[in-house]
């Protein structure tokens, strides 16, 4: 494992049996892991109550007690730092596995990424011993927030919790699984269906076609990770069809299925995704999820619900469009155990984003999650979550201490969404805004194609206390809502929101003064937006 001025780490549980000897909360010692030479930062223990920077960098509470007396494993740089330009790095070495193992091994643990914008976090096999020989197994760079996640194979400045090394591979034995990175060759097992035009395509490296396809894959976010794509240059033409076919999967492996998707350039076709409960193979498939619109070049998040009870397949089908800037991308495939049936309703409590996800590209920093008081010096934001009234509940928050400074954003996007229907639906949240440099909340519809405009915007520091916020909008094609918070004053201005939901039927905006200021108008041959509502045309 290795951190360089800041790394991090990644798994999925499966139900093997523990290997003895590798398993490590860190709470009496590193368990035998070691430190690298030739490194200019330590690994070390540490607990949170301990940190006299917890507010800046560092976890607020260790993974596997969740409170300040429980151990982790850290390696960061001391704060201030007078010289950034020298490369730190940092390398925690595991036991040696015997050589006798004859299967494979998984390693899962929790990790921690946080302040780490400038820094990579990554995860090396090692063969006899030589550090010369070494291949990167899992990496992650940047800012990944102030919360414990859980992952397959990677760690920032960098925490690692609750280790195991696990008997078995990441994925089946015999290779076959929905779960797949498409770092393997072997692909977990997914093939093409013989009647397609054409096949998907393992491919790694930026964008093969100008103005179209990934520039980086998803797992590695570099142009050496392996991602699969439905290209469409020649020979492929309008309307063709390429599947890629899992391998049959039984219906208590999880409740949601999880995958990223790319789509960008001016001619996209469609993506769709079918589940066939019928394995024996007569082509019967039924239809889950569908998207056909120019995303820009970023990886979105997309949940599908797969509560079923027999075994069953996932087809991923790419349909090609009307021209060669039509590349469609598919990556980190994963079965979750959470149901996902209203993924954009969201309490934060299970410490996730449930179906919505920071923006990385166009925004400054990221929304995080927390427990508890937001501020250490009780000037700004709450004191307890929404959902529970407690300091045990969770919700998302903006950093003014840490992250950013005066009018610089964060942001958050919903699950790509169908048109809502003449009634419409309705945005209902919590939100805080305590603080002397509160600046501003506001949401914006996104049309897919299309700039967002706003529907919703408060700015300024309100009372001290969860308020409610709810906006009305009608639409007939695929859309997102985007949740952005912008900072006036550095360190008084947390801004806070709990309790997402997405209901049907529209709702009147609230409260009045959220009203947007500008008259907006966005014209397209079917729809009328404008901030006074959605306005359906056909």
């Amino acid at each position: 494992v290795e951190f360089d001025q800041s790394k991090s780490v990644r798994s999925t549980k499966i139900k093997k049996k523990n290997v003895p000897g590798y398993d490590c909360t860190f709470e009496q010692d590193l368990c035998g892991w070691i430190q690298g030479e030739n490194t200019t930062i330590d690994w070390f223990r540490e607990r949170s109550s301990e940190n006299e920077q917890v507010d800046i960098i560092g976890p607020m509470a260790d993974h596997t007690f969740g409170n300040s007396s429980g151990y982790y494993a850290i390696t960061k740089l001391k704060f201030p730092v007078s010289n950034f330009e020298n490369i730190q790095n940092s390398v925690l070495i595991s036991p040696q596995l015997p050589h006798d193992i004859a299967a494979p091994r998984c390693a899962e643990w929790w990790y921690m990424m946080y302040r780490s914008d400038n820094t990579e976090f990554s995860v090396y096999l090692i063969v006899d011993n030589d550090l010369n020989e070494r291949e990167v197994s899992w990496r992650r760079r940047g800012d990944h927030g102030h919360h414990w996640q859980y992952d397959q194979l990677q760690i920032e400045p960098v925490s690692i919790d609750d280790l195991k090394l696990l008997d078995g591979p990441c994925i089946k034995p015999n290779f076959i699984a929905i779960g797949c990175t498409f770092e393997e060759e072997h692909i977990c097992g997914y093939s093409s269906d013989p009647t397609g035009n054409f096949a998907w395509t393992r491919i790694r490296g930026s964008r093969h076609t100008l103005l179209t396809g990934p520039s980086e894959d998803h797992t590695l976010g570099t142009d050496d990770g392996h991602f699969m794509l439905v290209k469409a240059t020649y020979p492929q033409k309008p309307g063709d069809k390429a599947r890629l076919i899992s391998g049959i999967e039984s219906g208590d492996q999880g409740r949601c299925l999880a995958f990223w998707y790319h789509q960008y350039g001016s001619d996209i076709g469609k993506l769709n995704v079918y589940i066939d409960t019928n394995t024996t193979g007569n082509g019967s498939y039924t239809l889950l999820w569908s998207h056909g619109a120019n995303i820009g070049d970023i990886w979105r998040k997309a949940h599908i619900a797969t509560e079923y009870t027999t075994p069953f397949r996932i087809i991923f089908e790419g349909i090609i469009g009307n021209g060669i800037k039509g590349d469609i991308a598919i990556d980190d495939i994963r079965r979750l155990p959470q149901s996902c049936k209203d993924s954009n309703n969201c309490d934060f409590e299970d410490d996730t984003f449930c179906g919505w996800e920071n923006v990385k590209k166009t925004d400054d920093f990221d929304w995080q999650l927390t427990r508890g008081q937001s501020s250490a010096e009780l000037i700004t934001g709450p004191l307890v979550d929404h959902t529970l009234g407690t300091t045990s509940g969770v919700y998302a928050f903006i950093d003014s201490r840490t992250n950013g400074k005066g009018n610089q954003t964060a942001m958050l996007i919903s699950q790509s969404m169908p048109g809502t229907g003449s009634n419409g639906m309705c945005l209902e949240f919590f939100y805080h805004m305590y603080g002397a440099g509160i600046g501003s909340l506001t949401i914006y519809l996104q049309q897919e194609g299309f700039r967002r405009i706003p529907i919703w915007t408060l700015s300024g520091e309100q009372i001290n206390d969860w308020l409610q916020g709810k906006v009305g909008f009608v639409v007939n094609s695929d859309h997102s809502i985007l949740i952005e918070a912008t900072i006036a004053k550095e360190n008084e201005s947390d801004i806070a929101i709990d309790d997402i939901s997405i209901v049907n039927g529209y709702c009147t905006i609230y409260p009045i003064l959220a009203q947007p200021n500008t008259s907006f108008t966005i014209s397209t041959q079917r729809t009328t937006i404008t901030t006074l509502g959605l306005i359906l045309i056909e």
